[in-house]
């Protein structure tokens, strides 16, 4: 790697000529780049995990906001029976009560 290469030409740098300078030159350049693209991915990174986050957080919301909906009409449809019932019972308890008061009657002839 850049780092090895590096540290070998400077364990050796009394005895450098003018290719160790050049190589140095550029392996220093290189390890400045990747630092610098390091940094770069990092902060990269960073910002995708700040997004991550947001969109699990609206992900969440939008299920809590679902959630809420349909124990909202879930609620409705159980008054709503509730009612259908009550009003059904309603009108055969009237049907029931009309037709034995009607039985009870004698029938003139």
């Amino acid at each position: 790697s850049t780092q090895q290469q590096l540290t070998s030409l400077m364990q050796r740098r009394e005895s450098w000529d003018s290719v160790d300078v050049t190589r140095f030159t550029e392996l220093t350049a290189k390890e400045h780049a990747l630092k610098g693209g390091i940094s770069a991915a990092l902060h990269e990174r960073s910002e995708a995990e700040v997004e991550a986050e947001r969109a699990q957080r609206s992900y969440l919301r939008a299920m809590q906001d679902k959630y809420a909906a349909e124990i909202l009409l879930g609620e409705k449809n159980k008054l709503l029976s509730t009612g259908v019932w009550l009003a059904l019972l309603a009108c055969n308890t009237t049907i029931f009560v009309g037709t034995q008061a009607g039985r009870g009657r004698p029938r003139p002839e």
